[in-house]
């Protein structure tokens, strides 16, 4: 690659004519685009938009997030995915609060310690909100500077990370706009530098490019095969007392972190077949966790794909005598409640679904399960 100084020019020139209109652009607020580059990992823009408007309505400062309860923070994270992303942007938030009266730090390292923040989230806070000449190196710098720079290394390993990072920052040094530098690598990689069939034809930067010179554009970047969504069957339990229904606070590992859900249990895949097989190792694996669910049929066999996941969730009416066990935390919610409660999407659509009039509203149960009508 050469004329380093001249790639910043033009590539400034396009984004200035071409950059697409966001909220959190042109602000120049850390806390706003801190709060923008979490909600983008893993996440298409045109998704985030209403969910950082919303977040930023409800939480308009840092400080009022840091003072603000755990489930407001997830349910207004509700279906993003990645709820993790959710709980660390409040964990980092009550640091900042705490230990940096309330300014997000300037420097590199004490950005790095901050929960869920990493080497790329730390350099778009430098770059855009500080004006510091700091990489922000998502998945979109690594396609376009691969193909820049005819860097054949795994992007995935840490020697073509490092090898794309120091071309990076050597172009950087001779740009006086690192923040707009680092947004516009962003949206080349989004609308033009794609995948599969880069539109080299409009790439504004073309010129530049010693993978297009040799050819190479479409082998490039090296990364291993996409391995495939692996399957998992979560067996649930739909419980309801006087109108009211069981939810279980889920741990902060593991999917849906944080979030409150119907009680479930994870089943080896092959048994989704067999009704009846599923129903039996559902009420063993509920035992064993110390569950003493009474199990009837099954209501319904929720589908649902996540990123690395593809969920598929038989949910069993149920009956629970007594108690829940202990180190649980849990809470009966009637249907009034439902949309104050942060709930994973299927969940939320399914108790969306159920007709709750008077079959929900007896006054006591006599230990049968009862049949449920779903809308």
């Amino acid at each position: 690659m050469y004329g380093l100084e001249q790639l910043g020019t033009d590539l400034l020139a396009w984004f200035d004519e071409h950059q697409i209109v966001l909220p959190w652009r042109g602000m120049g607020d850390p806390y706003a685009i801190w709060v923008s580059e979490i909600m983008l990992q893993q996440t298409q823009v045109k998704t985030v938009i209403p969910y950082f408007e919303r977040w930023m309505t409800l939480f308009p400062s840092l400080k009022a997030l840091a003072a603000a309860p755990q489930d407001a923070v997830m349910k207004a994270w509700e279906g993003l995915g990645y709820y993790s992303r959710a709980r660390h942007l409040l964990a980092a938030a009550q640091i900042v609060v705490e230990h940096y009266e309330g300014q997000i730090p300037r420097h590199w390292t004490a950005l790095r310690r901050l929960p869920g923040v990493g080497d790329y989230t730390a350099g778009a806070i430098l770059s855009m909100a500080y004006d510091q000449r700091v990489p922000a190196v998502d998945g979109n710098a690594l396609r376009v500077f691969s193909r820049l720079a005819l860097i054949r290394e795994d992007v995935s390993r840490s020697l073509g990370k490092r090898l794309i990072t120091s071309v990076i920052q050597d172009a950087m040094g001779h740009i006086s706009r690192p923040g707009d530098f680092n947004q516009a690598v962003m949206d080349l990689g989004r609308d033009v530098c794609v995948p599969q069939r880069p539109n080299c034809g409009v790439c504004p930067v073309r010129q530049h490019c010693r993978a297009h010179a040799a050819g190479e554009e479409r082998l490039l970047p090296v990364k291993p095969g996409t391995r495939p969504p692996r399957d998992l069957v979560l067996a649930a339990a739909l419980v309801e007392r006087e109108g009211r229904f069981l939810l279980v606070k889920r741990r902060s590992v593991g999917i849906w972190g944080g979030m409150w859900s119907l009680p479930t249990v994870e089943l080896p895949s092959l048994l989704v077949t067999d009704s009846e097989t599923c129903q039996t190792a559902a009420a063993r694996e509920w035992g064993l966790a110390g569950w003493p669910f009474q199990l009837g049929a099954a209501v319904v066999t929720l589908k649902h794909q996540l990123t690395h996941r593809s969920l598929t969730i038989p949910v069993f009416e149920a009956v629970l005598p007594g108690m829940p066990p202990a180190g649980f935390e849990f809470s009966w919610v009637g249907p009034d409640e439902w949309s104050s409660v942060p709930l994973p999407v299927p969940f939320a659509r399914l108790l969306d679904r159920l007709d709750a009039g008077p079959l929900f509203r007896q006054a006591a149960h006599d230990g049968c399960v009862r049949p449920f009508r779903l809308l």
